[in-house]
């Protein structure tokens, strides 16, 4: 190290200049300019992570401030239900109601199970911040015949159903039997749906309308 040195002075000024120059650019090249784009690169990342939890704090100071209202409105109308995991929603849910049916020995006149559409969901985020997934609804028309007590029965039944995500109507009307009138026999359609997140091999397999008599007698 002392020869070198030795030998860096006894060049002529010019040289020690042109040579002072290269170590320059020799450490600049290979030592400084990596740790500089090694530095931005991690006060991107650093951006990002920041960027996301100041997304994350703000969906939970909005969480919070309307929490009060969350918790009625789960006491109101339930916990909400993750989307269907069935490899066939439409299969799933028919079952669901074929075993209320059997269950509650009523009568069923109809099932129209109508195509899938996609669930809107306008202002729903993640808490990263990100859109949800797609996730399909499938709704079936159920037509029934059953007195007032088995009604109540079914609706409790379509409830506690885990294939069953929303009831979005329920349609009452005196029987159009005379007989079964004067029994007390009603004629209810509901609209039942079940939600699902579609992926390769989970399409139901499309509509279909059974008209159905058979059944045991309410």
């Amino acid at each position: 190290m002392n020869a070198m040195i030795s030998r860096l002075r006894s060049l002529p000024r010019a040289a020690q200049w042109l040579a002072g120059l290269v170590a320059f650019l020799a450490i600049y090249f290979g030592v400084v300019e990596p740790a500089i784009a090694l530095m931005n690169d991690w006060n991107e990342r650093a951006d990002r992570i920041e960027a996301q939890s100041r997304a994350t704090a703000t969906v939970a100071d909005s969480l919070a401030s309307t929490a009060a209202e969350f918790e009625r409105q789960v006491v109101a109308i339930g916990k909400a239900r993750p989307p269907s995991t069935s490899s066939d929603p439409q299969a799933a849910l028919d079952g669901c109601l074929t075993k209320i049916v059997s269950r509650r020995e009523i009568v069923e006149r109809r099932r129209n199970v109508r195509a899938a559409s996609t669930l809107t969901l306008n202002g729903v985020r993640t808490l990263a911040g990100d859109p949800p997934p797609k996730i399909e609804r499938l709704q079936v028309e159920w037509q029934i015949d059953c007195d007032t007590t088995k009604l109540m029965a079914v609706m409790k039944d379509l409830e506690l159903a885990p294939e069953v995500h929303s009831v979005s109507s329920v349609q009452i009307r005196k029987s159009a039997d005379t007989r079964a009138e004067a029994s007390g026999i009603l004629s209810v359609t509901f609209f039942v749906e079940t939600w699902y997140v579609p992926r390769p091999g989970t399409t139901p397999s499309g509509a279909a309308m059974r008209d159905r008599s058979q059944g045991a007698g309410a």
